[in-house]
């Protein structure tokens, strides 16, 4: 996303530039053409970045080498590679580029296999507003108002398959044609030392209040303590309905159990649904319920003194990502978050019989790796209406009584292995450096396993596994 264009060519790209005026008119690269970069905690800033044929290099020579240890990734989903020359003044001299001037921020969609997960695309960008760069969503992030222009995007050519994705074109570039970026702006994500919220309390929070204003929705003064429930009033309950997996198999049950502590409507948000309805939604949203998803995301968006209540599948824990939502709510400081985890062997039901007879019978203490947990994410639910009744009757009254949120923490439903602690001490672990559920098991090898099932699965969760168990990677 370019701060500036040159003269738009075709598909929106800036037109080629008179061979005199070509990469030594480059605003950022004066004279130097070769890359470099620079990287602070959560982005790096790379200059003169070269693309060519869908992947992007660091060009360097012997007196521009790389630096060790740059931030030259660009995510783990892009195609990247170190270019090395004689000299990075003849390269450029020599190759017919065009520049695309000004900053780019290069956003890496890391969940690229489930491109209408609503909720991964506020993971990708909320990286952005911790450079504070004006707030949230795609256009909120960029600081345009509703109903206004976005700047100039670039998206990959869309293929039929996702895997084919990594190497393909930006839209309007032609086979063999070169481009060279002026400035990138890298946010890091999770898997490259940065995480997936807001960089500290201060910034979740004005996140949200800054949503609200772009939208005119009603807020708590800043500072102000968590409201209580008027009496009488009755709590609104928002169930979060997903029709593709992890579906609530016993949702007739779950409602009849919410509408025991307050009016419950039921939605399920689709690509069709605006940001500006979901947050309205969330704003108006005492008790958020919902099976663990991507859309959770929008738990950011609650009011203060809100709640979420998350139904987890069994074993879901991996790198701790059971506590990943709970990790974004706990940024701002307002909104309690609880979770009930459907660890008995009845409730949790896989779609894909192959993926049942590789991992549906492991205990806690095998199922400690990305392949297993993968694998739960194409189950479907059934949620212990028993616990979940005795979870609302400790923590709704704490809601409606306005209690801070260390009198309303309550026991996170950890893993048999972990140790019983309630969020924040959790939470307080986790910055310490522990991990969420105390002690992990080894990972567990599955590629003889893997290479004795058969037939394959049609759905394969995560394409690592197969790489690794043939040996292609």
């Amino acid at each position: 996303m370019a701060d500036e264009a040159a003269d738009p060519g075709a598909a929106g790209m800036p037109a080629r530039a008179p061979a005199a005026q070509r990469v030594s008119a480059s605003r950022w690269s004066r004279d130097e053409v070769a890359t470099d970069s620079a990287c602070a905690a959560h982005y790096c800033v790379l200059r003169n970045v070269w693309y060519n044929n869908g992947c992007f290099y660091y060009l360097a020579d012997k007196q521009t080498p790389p630096l060790p240890g740059a931030g030259w990734q660009l995510g783990r989903n892009r195609a990247n590679s170190v270019l090395h020359v004689r000299s990075a003044p003849d390269f450029a001299a020599g190759v017919d580029a065009r520049v695309v001037p000004g900053e780019t921020a290069v956003l890496d969609y890391h969940f690229f296999l489930h491109p209408r997960a609503l909720g991964h695309w506020q993971e990708m960008l909320l990286p952005l507003f911790r450079w504070g760069l004006p707030p949230s969503m795609l256009a909120v992030v960029l600081g345009v108002p509703p109903g206004g222009d976005l700047p100039p995007l670039l998206f990959q050519e869309e293929v039929a398959e996702p895997l084919d994705q990594v190497h393909q074109l930006l839209e309007g570039v032609q086979p063999g044609e070169w481009l060279m970026f002026e400035q990138m702006l890298w946010p890091r994500d999770v898997f490259f030392g940065g995480n997936r919220g807001c960089a500290n309390r201060l910034d979740a929070q004005l996140l949200r209040a800054l949503a609200y204003a772009q939208y005119g929705l009603p807020q708590s003064p800043a500072g102000a303590s968590l409201p209580a429930l008027p009496p009488g009033q009755t709590l609104r309950i928002l169930l979060q309905r997903k029709s593709a997996n992890r579906r609530l198999m016993n949702e007739a049950e779950v409602v009849q159990v919410l509408h025991e502590f307050g009016e419950v409507r039921i939605v399920e948000f689709g690509a069709e649904d605006t940001f500006q309805a979901q947050l309205e939604a969330m704003a108006s949203t005492d008790l958020f319920v919902s099976a663990h998803t991507s859309n959770l995301a929008n738990a950011l968006f609650l009011r203060p003194g809100a709640a979420v209540v998350e139904v987890l599948m069994r074993n879901w824990a991996w790198e701790g990502i059971d506590r990943f939502f709970q990790s974004l709510t706990a940024q701002l400081g307002d909104v309690r978050h609880y979770a009930v985890r459907c660890q008995g062997p009845n409730e949790t039901l896989f779609l894909n019989p192959t993926l049942e007879r590789l991992f549906g019978h492991l205990p806690p203490e095998e199922c400690y790796t990305q392949e297993c947990v993968e694998a739960l994410t194409m189950v479907d639910l059934r949620v212990n209406t028993t616990a979940l009744r005795a979870l609302l009757a400790e923590a709704v009254p704490l809601i409606r009584a306005g209690a801070s949120m260390a009198e309303a923490a309550l026991p996170w439903p950890l893993l048999p292995w972990g140790p019983a602690q309630t969020a924040p001490a959790a939470e307080a672990a986790q910055q310490a450096g522990g991990g969420p559920t105390g002690g992990r098991p080894p990972p567990r090898q599955l590629a003889k396993r893997l290479l004795d099932v058969n037939p394959l699965p049609d759905l394969l969760p995560d394409v690592d596994i197969w790489c690794r168990a043939l040996g292609r990677c």
